[in-house]
């Protein structure tokens, strides 16, 4: 794992990530988050005096959920959303 960062006015800013030689600087949304959350999985195995599965990690930490739709596809079983015309009389104000 290479993770380059550098600093800013108050915090790091991830520049690079680069795992197993594959890219992921934006290849899906919040990749430097999720890199981040890769990198403490691997300290926290280590930690526990165990050898991190990097493959499991890999697919755990650094997948593109974005895409992912929750199991629901079209309307199909979903409810009309019901407004309360009392309670947006005074949403103008």
């Amino acid at each position: 794992m290479l993770m380059h960062l550098e600093p800013t006015a108050d915090e790091w800013e991830v520049k690079s990530l680069i795992v197993k030689g594959e890219q992921y600087f934006n290849q899906f949304p919040n990749w430097d988050e999720k890199g981040c959350a890769f990198f403490r999985a691997c300290i926290e195995a280590l930690q526990m005096g165990e050898i991190p599965d990097f493959d499991d990690l890999i697919d755990a930490q650094l997948s593109d959920d974005s895409r992912k739709g929750g199991g629901r596809r079209g309307r199909i079983g979903r409810k009309s959303p019901k407004a309360n015309p009392a309670a947006l009389m005074g949403m103008k104000k």
